[in-house]
């Protein structure tokens, strides 16, 4: 049996999903699990704040690394090549901008291979993407159900959902090509 992460079955039975939480037959906490799994693997990143340890050949003094949003640096470590050792630069060089996940280092790294370790994720799960957790729910509950009712503008169906998931969770998407 799978726990949820990132959202509580209080989550989904206090939602605007609740009528549906309360007739589902699965369990909730395996349904809540699997929705953040398939979550995260949509966007291409994990969502819970973690440690993280990259290694690179630096192509100049900034460097996107590949998860985000950055919390901290915990290190940063450079050498010159193969046989070299690491030598650990001062955190006071390195500048963070948490969000977009890049770094940009004061001291000589260009050409070096660099080694980042950092905290990346979120703290506080942003209620977009908790939304698009608890309806990704809802479709693993009752996958051929037509969630939307007549009264809405546009068609009932499942597409919508997902297209709604999806829009939900454009801003969060991981690009696949990083550059260092």
């Amino acid at each position: 049996m799978a726990e949820p992460q990132l959202v509580t079955i209080r989550d989904f039975t206090t939602s605007r999903y609740a009528q549906i939480a309360e007739n589902t037959e699965g369990n909730l906490s395996d349904i809540l699990a699997r929705s953040e799994q398939a979550i995260q693997k949509r966007i291409g990143r994990q969502l819970l704040e973690q440690e993280y340890i990259e290694t690179f050949r630096a192509e100049s003094q900034t460097f996107f690394l590949s998860n985000r949003p950055v919390t901290s640096i915990v290190s940063v470590r450079r050498k010159w090549g193969p046989f070299s050792d690491w030598v650990t630069l001062s955190l006071p060089l390195v500048t963070v901008e948490s969000g977009p996940g890049y770094i940009e280092c004061v001291d000589f790294i260009t050409n070096c291979h660099v080694e980042v370790t950092y905290t990346a994720g979120y703290e506080e799960l942003p209620e977009d993407i908790r939304e698009a957790i608890l309806m990704q729910a809802v479709m693993f509950t009752y996958q051929d159900l037509e969630v939307y009712g007549a009264g809405d503008s546009r068609a009932p169906g499942v597409l919508y959902f997902y297209q709604d998931i999806d829009r939900l969770l454009m801003p969060y998407k991981s690009n696949p090509t990083v550059y260092h």
